[in-house]
C-alpha cells in the first residue's frame, strides 16, 4: 500500500482506538496517567504522527511513561526521551479529513535542573546516569562520567520548561508545510490555534466541505 494512504488509515485507526464509538469534536483528559496511555496509542503505529515541539521543530512520537520527576510524563520519540509536566492533552476534530484532527498537549513550568549555570532556552539538553540522576550532555558525547565508563542506565533526555506540543497525522498538509516548525502553536492558546486550523480547512476546502 502506498505510505500516504496507509498513513491516512493508520491515523484514523489510531483515532478510532481512543474513540471506540465515535469522534468527539474535542476531548480533553488531565490525568497523566490517562495521558500516558493516549500517547502510547498514538505511537503505537510507527511513523503516524508528528509531534511539534514548543520553540520548534518536531518528532514521531512512539511512546510514553511515567516520569520518576514529581507529575511528569516521558515521552519517547525514537529512543529520545522527552520530560514534560503535563497539564492537559486536548484532542480536536473537524468535519474536514481526519488529517486535521490533532492532539495538543499543554505543560506547566519544570524547574531547571541546575546541572547548568545559565540556560536561555525553554529546555535542557541532559546525560541521565540513572532515574532522576542528571549530569551534563558532554558526558554522553564522551561515553564517560568522572573517568568511568557510562552505566547501562544512561540516556540522553530533554527537559521542557515549559510550552505546548501538537501532533498531527505524519502526512498530513499541516505536516507538509515546512513553516510549521516555527513552534507558531506555541505563540497561541488553545483556542487560538483551533480557530487557525479551521481557518486553514476554510482556506483550501471550504467551510461546508465534509471530505
Amino acid at each position: 500500500m502506498d505510505f500516504l494512504e496507509r498513513n491516512k488509515k493508520d491515523w484514523i485507526e489510531i483515532q478510532e482506538k481512543i474513540f471506540p464509538i465515535g469522534l468527539p469534536e474535542k476531548c480533553e483528559w488531565t490525568d497523566r496517567h490517562e495521558i500516558v496511555v493516549v500517547l502510547k496509542t498514538i505511537g503505537s503505529i510507527r511513523n503516524s504522527n508528528h509531534m511539534f515541539y514548543p520553540r520548534g521543530g518536531g518528532l514521531d512520537v512512539e511512546g510514553a511513561d511515567i516520569s520518576v520527576e514529581d507529575n511528569c510524563i516521558e515521552i519517547d520519540t525514537g529512543g529520545l526521551i522527552d520530560i514534560v509536566k503535563p497539564t492537559r492533552l486536548i484532542f480536536h476534530s473537524f468535519k474536514a479529513e481526519q488529517q486535521w484532527n490533532y492532539f495538543r498537549l499543554e505543560t506547566a513550568d519544570l524547574k531547571p535542573s541546575r546541572v547548568y549555570e545559565t540556560n536561555d532556552y525553554s529546555d535542557e539538553e541532559l546525560c541521565e546516569l540513572s532515574p532522576g540522576n542528571y549530569v551534563s550532555r558532554v558526558h554522553w558525547d564522551e561515553g564517560e562520567y568522572r573517568e568511568e565508563k557510562l552505566p547501562k542506565s544512561a540516556r540522553v533526555v530533554t527537559r521542557h520548561f515549559r510550552g505546548s506540543f501538537v501532533i498531527f497525522q505524519k502526512t498530513s498538509i499541516y505536516n507538509k508545510n515546512s513553516r510549521t516548525y516555527d513552534g507558531r502553536h506555541n505563540k497561541m492558546t488553545d483556542v487560538e490555534f483551533r480557530n487557525y486550523i479551521q481557518s486553514a480547512i476554510n482556506q483550501l476546502t471550504g467551510p461546508d466541505w465534509n471530505g
